[in-house]
């Protein structure tokens, strides 16, 4: 299974776990105490048909052991001694939870969840202004363009809309006309505020844009030029050159109008176009503006 396919391992569930073992001491609990805590007595009582009561939380558990975002020794579920020194720190951990999630299920080694990986490749790939949003539209969509729908059903879409939220790759809104209310919308905005630090190294730091794309795809591999995105655009015949993607392209656009980046093109220089509406932006070189706001997974 992965997160795509197990549908009770919600990233709230997920989060709930890690939030508790970063503040517990030796940030360790036993199995039994952390089930119990996770869902206490007055929740099983409304699920009295449920043969194994407490599954949600194992299977949060487990596929929290899986991403190695929790290690399990001896009947106790610890945070992982391999996570970087700011994820095993209660406060800078819950600034980086995006980061964190993005590290450990989109890393190409992590097979487990290589499903969800590929999806979010082709969501990504997506026009920004006509993307699908909700499974009706999406399982249309999907099946159009490879001719299958990539492990989707109902169940792991809802996964899909989920984790892609949490790894800031998407955003949903209020939408009465879609089959959850939901509607998502593919947007990597807050992944890549997310990486300006590693990309940049400091504020006021300019780069070309095109070593800027491919650290980008080396860090969040589902975005350009990162080795599940590379995989997906061949499989859809997509021959992008210098051209980004729209999901992308309004991505660097937006956190320009917020001040974050500043894009500018150099006449000497290769440029990237970015597509804006009805018009291109030639793009050369990325200077980091000023630090983001810092975001958490609510």
């Amino acid at each position: 299974m992965s997160v795509f396919s197990n549908a009770e391992a919600t990233p709230s569930r997920v989060v709930g776990v890690y939030r508790y073992l970063l503040c517990a001491r030796g940030q360790r609990e036993s199995k039994d105490t952390l089930e119990r805590l996770m869902m206490p007595e007055p929740l099983l009582k409304k699920e009295e048909q449920d043969r194994n009561p407490r599954s949600m939380v194992r299977f949060a558990l487990l596929e929290g052991v899986e991403m190695r975002l929790f290690q399990v020794h001896d009947d106790e579920y610890a945070v992982h001694p391999d996570l970087p020194a700011p994820a095993r720190t209660p406060g800078s951990a819950e600034a980086r939870l995006g980061v964190t999630f993005s590290d450990l299920i989109l890393s190409s080694g992590n097979s487990r969840n290589q499903d969800l990986a590929i999806v979010l490749s082709w969501y990504l790939s997506q026009d920004v202004e006509s993307a699908p949003g909700d499974w009706t539209s999406v399982e249309r969509q999907v099946v159009a363009d490879t001719g299958e729908k990539l492990g989707l059903n109902d169940a792991s879409f809802g996964q899909v809309r989920d984790w892609s939220r949490a790894v800031g790759l998407a955003w949903a809104h209020d939408n009465p006309a879609a089959t959850s209310r939901l509607w998502l919308v593919p947007d990597p905005t807050a992944q890549i505020r997310w990486r300006l630090p590693e990309i940049f190294g400091s504020v006021g730091a300019r780069i070309r844009i095109q070593d800027f794309v491919a650290t980008l795809g080396r860090l969040c591999p589902v975005l350009e030029t990162g080795v599940f995105r590379e995989q997906m655009e061949a499989r859809l015949g997509v021959v992008r050159g210098t051209r980004l993607s729209t999901t992308t392209a309004f991505a660097l656009l937006r956190l320009q109008d917020e001040g974050v980046l500043e894009l500018t093109l150099r006449s000497d220089a290769d440029a990237m176009i970015l597509p804006d509406g009805s018009e291109d932006v030639r793009v050369s070189e990325i200077a980091w503006k000023a630090a983001p706001g810092t975001e958490t997974l609510a």
